[in-house]
């Protein structure tokens, strides 16, 4: 199993040449052949380590599933940003999962302790909205009022269910 890396839809084998977004090929962890799998595995996980991120193919979920997921969250109409805000009580702890925007510096690919220490003293902004499937033992939801934007929670609980059940739990 192999990761590419595309580039103006040319592949390519290493992400020096063309540093882009991995490709990640999942077929092989639907193998009954345990080897297969693992290879599926550590190409997903290699993604992660080299980029931080990746585009799966072969993972399951059909395509028109994937694109009104990607069309709630990125429609004009969703206005995301802004509803967020409403999901976060007034009490709500700073470990939240749905936290005010506030100030952290995101470091990625670097791993000198004094580098990450130096970049952290000057933040930067993030805002992160994070959702699960609704009946998560570890991580409960807090969602969007359904007046605010109705159907979102419909939505997702269904596209959670459809992608655990991708895993055979």
């Amino acid at each position: 199993m192999s990761v590419s890396h595309q580039s103006n839809s040319v592949a390519c084998d290493s992400q020096a040449e063309h540093p882009s977004i991995p490709l990640v090929d999942l077929e092989g962890l639907k193998s009954a052949h345990s080897q297969t799998a693992q290879q599926a595995g550590e190409a997903q996980v290699d993604a992660f380590k080299t980029f931080g991120f990746a585009y799966a193919r072969n993972h399951g979920l059909p395509q028109e599933t994937v694109d009104a997921a990607f069309q709630w969250v990125f429609s004009p109409d969703s206005c995301l940003c802004m509803i967020s805000q409403l999901t976060i009580p007034s009490r709500a702890p700073s470990s939240s999962r749905c936290p005010r925007q506030r100030r952290k510096k995101v470091t990625q690919m670097v791993f000198d302790a004094d580098e990450i220490s130096e970049r952290r003293k000057m933040p930067d902004f993030k805002e992160s909205y994070e959702i699960s499937r609704e009946n998560d033992d570890h991580l409960s939801n807090i969602w969007i009022p359904d007046e605010s934007l109705p159907g979102f929670r419909v939505f997702f609980n269904s596209f959670y269910k459809d992608f655990y059940g991708l895993s055979g739990y």
